[in-house]
């Protein structure tokens, strides 16, 4: 046996790993990465279309020096099998480099400390003339130079990205592309680093607003017990949250607190890395995505040197959970979707308390419907005036309202609009229907059988004021 060193085409391998799958969403946040683990408090992102899309990431973080920068633009600088500190969000050693090259054709960083520059470029246009790993170390006149490195403070680290030919399409006519890019951008890092509250982001000076999923600063939102499990001496912790139902939050708050895609697609677990989110908005295959679940969001936190057991890949955005968790999941699941059921069906609550509604639901063979209640008294007394033409008439038109219940039509509607369906009954109805039912049955009825009559009946039972008042004022 002879061993050989037989390296990567650097030409074809620079080509292939832009298209890793990175977004770009993923990859700022990638970059953000690298600053957080620096102890940057500040991150500015600049960019801008003029004579083609640039964008720039810069941090007051801990410096690098010259070598330490070198060795930093190296693909796979880091072994992930290495013990890392506890605040490292990195693995492998790529995120700078693949993230970036899915972006752009040319990757310059400059590093600051105390003043001084050191800077070093990728350039793949370059590289795929010279098929070499040829990295550029800047002179100080190159660096002055640069896409916005006057924001480059005497400590930390700015990260720019030109030839950007993947941001947009370069055949779209106006900006409309590149603005909805930034904005989508800037709610993605108000979710995935909502919890370093002492982080400052700022996209094109200005400040980015954190959005907390879980609502937890809400005397509305359930806060479940959280759970501990071990897994080979480290502990994951899990949190679930029940957020508030609409009835219990202003129509903003509630739209708000819903998140980009609404409540639908960001029910199920938020993975956290070091407080970093991971995935979200997913069940793992544990469980279908539901309307009744849509207020469950359960919270899973992991220490940073369990990537192998979660398969985390290199772009931080795909965990699966190893299978002692997984069962454990199941049961806090299920647990947690009961409380969600409640919640989100707390109006259903208090109308399955009513004696008398309009619809009833019924459930035979595996098969759900709705029909009208013909036993409701309106009902009841408008089907004894009929004759026995009309009343089979009607009947048969009744059997048709609820055979053709528009179910599929109300479950869309509800779930994206549920505040538009609150009771809207008006007392002043109400009293209306009274006043006649009254005058119409009064020797008959003594003001008590009203009165039993209507508590429990619709639409009667959503009457605000005092029903046995109104009915003695009006009884005599």
């Amino acid at each position: 046996m002879r061993i050989i060193d037989l390296p990567p085409l650097a030409s074809s391998l620079t080509e292939s790993i832009r298209d890793i799958g990175y977004s770009l969403n993923t990859a700022v946040a990638d970059i953000i990465d690298n600053s957080i683990s620096a102890n940057a408090k500040n991150v500015n992102v600049y960019s801008h279309e003029d004579e083609g899309v640039k964008f720039a990431i810069i941090d007051d973080g801990i410096g690098l020096a010259e070598d330490d920068l070198i060795n930093a633009m190296r693909l796979g600088s880091q072994n992930p099998l290495e013990q890392r500190d506890l605040g490292d969000l990195g693995r492998f050693g790529l995120g700078l480099k693949t993230a970036s090259f899915s972006q752009c054709r040319k990757l310059s960083v400059v590093s600051s400390i105390n003043g001084i520059k050191t800077g070093v470029q990728w350039d793949l246009d370059h590289i795929s003339k010279v098929n070499k790993w040829e990295l550029n170390v800047l002179d100080e006149n190159e660096i002055s130079n640069l896409y916005q490195i006057n924001h480059l403070e005497s400590d930390g680290t700015i990260v720019i990205w030109e030839k950007c030919d993947r941001i947009i399409d370069t055949t779209a006519r106006d900006s409309t592309a590149y603005y909805e890019k930034l904005e989508s951008l800037e709610k993605h890092l108000q979710l995935i680093f909502h919890r370093f509250k002492t982080l400052k982001i700022n996209i094109n000076d200005k400040k980015i607003s954190y959005f907390d999923p879980f609502v937890e600063n809400s005397g509305a939102t359930q806060h479940l017990s959280e759970e501990v499990v071990r897994v080979n001496g480290e502990d994951v912790l899990i949190k679930p949250f029940v957020l508030p139902h609409h009835s219990k939050v202003s129509k903003e708050e509630y739209e708000y607190n819903a998140g980009e895609g609404g409540y639908l697609q960001n029910q199920g677990f938020y993975i956290y890395r070091n407080k970093r989110l991971i995935v979200h908005g997913t069940w793992m295959r544990i469980r279908p995505r539901s309307e009744l679940a849509k207020l469950t969001r359960i919270r899973i936190d992991l220490p940073n040197n369990m990537d192998h057991e979660w398969k985390i890949d290199a772009k931080k955005s795909q965990a699966i959970p190893p299978q002692v968790i997984r069962e454990k999941l199941k049961t806090i699941v299920d647990k947690c979707i009961g409380k969600s059921k409640r919640v989100y069906t707390h109006r259903g609550k208090v109308k399955a308390s009513i004696k008398t509604p309009y619809w009833n639901r019924s459930s035979a063979r595996g098969k759900i419907g709705y029909q009208v209640n013909e036993s409701h008294p309106d009902i009841k007394d408008f089907i004894s005036s009929l004759d026995d033409n009309q009343k089979k008439e009607f009947q048969s038109i009744l059997k048709d309202v609820g055979e053709f219940f528009p179910v599929a039509s109300l479950y869309a509607d509800y779930g994206s609009n549920p505040r538009e369906f609150d009771n809207n009954v008006i007392d002043s109805e109400i009293e209306e229907r009274i006043l006649k039912d009254i005058e119409k049955y009064k020797d008959d009825f003594n003001e008590n059988d009203f009165f039993e009559k209507y508590k429990r009946t619709e639409p009667y039972y959503f009457y605000t004021k005092s029903l046995v008042e109104f009915i003695h004022k009006n009884y005599e």
